[in-house]
């Protein structure tokens, strides 16, 4: 009897799994912001990151814009 209720409930949970999660629709509207916000508060030098962190900011945005298809 315990294995048909966990039978039972493993099934009837296994479709409600299924639409959980974001929308595509969502997901390229945040990218889209994301990418915009980037884009804006690049410095003229080309940098996002103020001298006391180094390089290492700017690497991971340039890293971020490749990886969402952007080229260079």
């Amino acid at each position: 009897m315990r294995h048909l209720v966990w039978i039972l409930v493993l099934t009837l949970a296994g479709p409600a799994r299924a639409d959980v999660g974001p929308d595509a629709k969502d997901l390229k509207a945040v990218r889209d912001k994301g990418i915009a916000y980037l884009k804006k508060t690049q410095s003229a030098d080309g940098s996002w990151s103020a001298r006391a962190f180094g390089p290492g900011v700017t690497g991971v945005v340039v890293a971020a814009l490749l990886r969402s298809g952007l080229g260079p």
